[in-house]
Order: structure tokens, then sequence, then C-alpha cells
């Protein structure tokens, strides 16, 4: 039974891209920053919630989530509407991959800019003349 995590469809994410989108997904995706909820599905009613990343980690293959359990109340029962139609839900993870994607991107690049800058600093470091690591050993004798 492999139905914790909702898994996005391509299909599904064309599809939608010709309707518009209910306000509750504008809503989602105008966040920033973007949710990191995950979607979980009832295993009694067989709808899909959404809830905080964590609980859909914690969750295991074969543990079982029920409505009332979610954090959101006004989606903590099986009478109560799903959020997102399935479509929605896919548009909404699409974005978050790729906000992931953005992010860890941002962070090889800051880190790759960090270590040129270090280089850069060790090459003029090794290549100063004589007089002028003299001149800044005096200017650190006299402030002392």
């Amino acid at each position: 039974k492999k139905k914790k995590k909702k898994k996005k469809r391509r299909d599904d994410y064309n599809m939608i891209e010709e309707r518009a989108y209910s306000q509750t997904l504008r809503d989602l995706l105008a966040q920033k920053p973007l949710t990191t909820d995950a979607w979980v599905q009832c295993d009694a009613c067989q709808v899909w919630r959404r809830v905080p990343n964590f609980v859909a980690t914690k969750l295991g293959e074969h543990e079982q989530w029920f409505c009332h359990k979610n954090f959101h109340q006004e989606f903590s029962t099986c009478d109560d509407p799903q959020e997102l139609i399935d479509d929605e839900i896919d548009v909404l993870m699409k974005a978050q991959e790729k906000e992931n994607k953005r992010i860890q991107a941002e962070e090889i690049g800051r880190k790759i800019l960090e270590e040129d800058e270090e280089d850069e600093r060790e090459l003029l470091g090794g290549t100063r003349g004589d007089e002028e690591e003299e001149e800044e050993e005096e200017k650190k004798k006299k402030k002392k």
C-alpha cells in the first residue's frame, strides 16, 4: 500500500495549465516562501490532505493516516472537501520541486563564489611585494 505521499503526474500538470486555478491554489503559489507542506491520503475516505512535511516524512509505508489527525481543523473530517483538486495538488508540488531546485542552485552558486573569492585572496596574498608586507607589519605595531 504505497499511497502516503502524492506523486506528481506530468499529464495532469499539463492539463491544468489550460484551466483557471482556484483561489486557494493561487494563494498557496503566492506565498513567500512557498509552502513546504506535503500531501497524505486518508485511509478511510481516500481524500488527499495537506500536512506539514514532517508528518508525511514520519509516516511509514504501511502506517495508516486519517483525516481526524490533520492539524488543519477545516480539513479534519472525512466529510470535509479536499482542499485542492488532484490536478492542482500536482501543480503545487511541481512549483515546490522547482523552488527547491532554485534554492539548491543558489546555494551551490554561493559556495562557488566563496571558493573563488578565497582562491583570489590567496593568489593576491602570495604575490604581494615585500614593501607592502613591511608596511602592514608597521601598521600593526603602531596599533599596539
